[in-house]
């Protein structure tokens, strides 16, 4: 009986976490689930990361006033040809304002011309009023 309660030990043994760098007492830290980080931010932050789901063009339920709520949102073809609108509108306003408009001879010509005939009128009033 002897033997066999020392292969029981042996086994019991065999079946225990083996301590890590020697020690059983050092603790592995838990991961955060998406629940609690959300439950640890603060009004401030949340608010942050609302207004900028709203800048990008989210939809609205993108922007809830409560982090634990989501609310998935059907885009019907009106809202998603909106999205396509405000996106073409946005490239448009990027490549305008990336070129100069005084690098194009053309653009100059025109406003020296209308700045001439501009000019002209000044003129024109000027003498006018000295008669």
């Amino acid at each position: 009986m002897q033997h066999q309660g020392s292969i029981e030990s042996k086994a019991n043994e065999a079946t225990q976490p083996a301590p890590v760098n020697g020690s059983n007492e050092e603790k592995v830290p838990s991961r955060k689930s998406s629940v609690d980080i959300l439950s640890e931010l603060d009004e401030s932050e949340f608010k942050a990361a609302s207004d900028a789901a709203a800048s990008t063009g989210l939809p609205s339920s993108a922007a809830t006033t409560d982090p634990t709520t989501l609310k998935p949102e059907v885009l019907t073809a009106s809202d998603l040809a909106e999205q396509q609108r405000t996106a073409r509108a946005s490239e448009e306003i990027v490549r305008a304002s990336a070129a100069d408009p005084y690098a194009s001879p053309a653009n100059v010509d025109r406003l020296k011309a209308e700045y001439e005939s501009l000019q002209a009128q000044v003129d024109g009033f000027a003498k006018d009023k000295t008669r």
